[in-house]
């Protein structure tokens, strides 16, 4: 009896240091303004996926599409979001900063997701081959009817974020819009009447992948050349430029 009260009492001991011990977030971060910082980082993928199946604060996730161009071919994923495990799990003294706590979305779900890799945790509860939101950051919106609902962009109340509802569509052309701002410099991308040009001074293989606004792809082409004009007309499309094992991002308006 006595050893059973000193291991609660250790149990709790280690709960309360863990806690305590946690790094806080100086802040968090929008969707939109996570979407800005790290899409184009090699290790980030931007997925529509349906909840499954709730595993303490992860779940199965089953990928539907490949937003960004460089997942794997991984029908079903796990992915943790924040939370603690449940009491009497026995993996003790585990909290994140993750600001998505994806267990709360109803199974069956479609969520929109910027997903990294965990951190492996000594106690195993959460493995190298697992997905994870990332810290400090909301990175799941949930998408119904055309609408997506999440923490997209500020302002924040005191506690947290508010939650907005806009359509997909629109969403999109926000993230893409911003996407282009932030990487024109970097990558020397821009359109000109209709003429997309792009750095590749040696000449190596350039892939272009155009989506209207419903996500479907629409047109894509490989290249060595230095710039492309696609033969789209009247619309505005998303388009995705591979080249040197980087995936930009732009909003290409077909004239």
């Amino acid at each position: 009896m006595k050893t059973k009260i000193l291991k609660m009492i250790l149990i709790g001991l280690l709960s309360i240091f863990s806690i305590h011990s946690k790094a806080s977030c100086d802040e968090e971060i929008s969707f939109k303004e996570n979407y800005s910082k790290n899409f184009q980082k090699d290790k980030v993928f931007f997925i529509k996926g349906v909840a499954l199946e709730v595993y303490e604060y992860g779940r199965t996730i089953k990928v539907v599409e490949d937003l960004k161009g460089n997942f794997y071919d991984e029908p079903f994923i796990f992915v943790w979001g924040g939370g603690f495990p449940s009491e009497g799990s026995g993996f003790i003294g585990i909290e994140t900063n993750r600001s998505d706590v994806i267990t709360w979305h109803q199974e069956n779900d479609t969520l929109i997701m910027l997903l990294g890799r965990p951190i492996v945790f000594e106690e195993g509860i959460e493995t190298s081959g697992d997905y994870a939101t990332m810290e400090c950051t909301f990175s799941v919106l949930k998408l119904s009817n055309g609408f997506v609902t999440g923490c997209i962009s500020p302002p924040f109340t005191t506690y947290q974020c508010m939650d907005v509802t806009m359509p997909w569509e629109e969403l999109q052309m926000l993230l893409t819009t911003n996407v282009i701002q932030s990487t024109y410099v970097k990558n020397n991308v821009y359109q000109q009447n209709g003429t997309i040009f792009f750095e590749n001074p040696e000449g190596k293989t350039v892939k272009l992948l155009f989506y209207d606004l419903s996500g479907k792809l629409v047109h894509e082409i490989t290249t060595t050349s230095n710039s492309y004009r696609p033969a789209l007309a009247g619309s505005i499309f998303v388009c995705k430029i591979k080249m040197n094992d980087e995936v930009v991002t732009i909003k290409y308006v077909a004239p």
